[in-house]
């Protein structure tokens, strides 16, 4: 780590600078359903495939600049009513040209964001977070060439009608890397194979009895063969992919998954070898525990391009950029972590984002933790959906803040952030 470049890590805004000290959690007991809980599926379940006319009338891909309505309620264990957010593994399959997908509330204007970026015959997921439209629709938006869609759907946060579980963020840790042993055996996962990992306990991650999901960052690592990763809570396999990849490709993809009642959930290999990382970010209870935010959505906004400065984040820094008030609500005041969607592109060498909060101040610097939010090849444009924490009550630190550290080489970074995550209210 070069440490004179490491003492220039500056924070990146996501929030507005006048989020307010820390306001205490309102304990688990007595408490009223709040809006923004989170209910997870206990099996992930496809809601879409162009390929095969699910979710639409026609196996046509989606065209250029052309755009297709989901329903996503009363849909593969989404009810009728309750759900405020969907959140939904989006993959494009064979696309023609490279381009970009955007995902939004149906019945709204098209955000100026992407969910999902792509090469022409290079199959791409992305794990999605997006609120729920006109008659609990969303809007899938392809803007260049034609390509199948896929969604699977993980879970939903709900408008305070049902009872769910509350967020819990974590220091990111790693509880999966078969390179060294770290949680299964130091072998690549196989043709067909899987393997059981322990999540609860672990990284921050209480015993299984608190938890109801886990939020992972999971990547395939010098795999074989083009093929597929599916995670799930355990039991039978669903047919639904975690993430997507080719030969030689390193791709990361945010997962929320429920977790079994051992505190274990279940990975699986279709074709060739891979090792596989996984990250913990957080995790959702069961029924509102001490400590947990609760969600509120936004409409797609992006936040941040450092292509618009011509400054891509240079190796083995996190350059600052500007504060932006991206939503004007007094909510804000009360902001612990927020979720987006990053990407990188135009990058110069194989690396790496990291995001994290900071926790102390300039010229001091926040150590990086040793994880990773998106990989890449040089060449490429990667992106993945982040959750993270971000600074609240740091002494001489933005309340709102992040840093995004790249690794090596140079990146331009784009960040679109779609919610945060709040103290309920007491």
């Amino acid at each position: 780590m070069k440490l004179t470049r490491l003492r220039r890590l500056l924070a990146c805004s996501v929030a507005a600078a006048s989020i307010a000290a820390v306001v205490q959690a309102s304990p688990a007991s007595a408490r009223a359903n709040t809006a923004g809980e989170f209910i997870p599926l206990a099996s992930p379940a496809r809601i879409l495939d162009t390929r095969r006319a699910i979710g639409v009338g026609t196996t046509t891909p989606v065209g250029q600049f052309a755009s297709i309505d989901l329903q996503v309620t009363g849909r593969g264990g989404v009810p009728a009513t309750g759900a405020r957010a969907i959140v939904m593994n989006v993959t494009a399959v064979a696309p023609t040209a490279s381009g970009f997908v955007s995902v939004y509330p149906a019945g709204t204007t098209r955000p100026t964001v992407s969910s999902l970026n792509f090469v022409p015959g290079q199959n791409v997921p992305n794990l999605v977070t997006v609120q729920l439209g006109a008659d609990g629709r969303v809007s899938l938006y392809n803007h260049n060439g034609s390509t199948h869609l896929l969604a699977d759907v993980i879970g939903y946060y709900d408008d305070a009608t049902v009872s769910g579980g509350w967020y819990h963020p974590v220091t990111p840790a790693r509880l999966l890397d078969t390179r060294t042993g770290n949680g299964a055996a130091a072998a690549p996962l196989g043709t067909g194979g899987s393997l059981t990992l322990q999540v609860s306990g672990r990284g921050g991650v209480p015993d299984a009895a608190q938890v109801a999901a886990v939020v992972l960052n999971v990547t395939a690592v010098e795999p074989t063969a083009a093929g597929f990763v599916t995670v799930w809570p355990g039991g039978g396999r669903p047919d639904v992919s975690s993430l997507n990849f080719t030969p030689g490709q390193t791709v990361p993809n945010l997962v929320i998954v429920a977790v079994s009642a051992s505190g274990t959930i279940s990975m699986f290999n279709e074709t060739g070898n891979t090792h596989l990382i996984a990250d913990v970010v957080g995790w959702y209870d069961r029924s509102g525990a001490a400590g947990g935010l609760v969600f509120t959505p936004v409409a797609p906004v992006r936040v941040m391009d450092t292509r618009d400065f011509n400054s891509p984040v240079g190796e083995d820094q996190g350059p600052f950029h500007s504060p932006v008030a991206f939503l004007d609500t007094p909510e804000l005041n009360n902001v612990r972590a927020v979720v987006m969607n990053i990407t990188a592109t135009e990058t110069t060498s194989d690396g790496f984002f990291s995001v994290y909060p900071p926790t102390v101040a300039p010229p001091a610097f926040t150590p990086v933790p040793n994880t990773s939010n998106l990989n890449w090849r040089a060449g490429q444009t990667v992106p993945n959906a982040v959750m993270s924490s971000v600074a609240n009550g740091v002494a001489g630190v933005r309340n709102g803040d992040i840093i995004v550290y790249n690794k090596l080489g140079t990146a331009h970074l784009i960040i679109d952030t779609v919610g945060y995550f709040t103290v309920p209210a007491a």
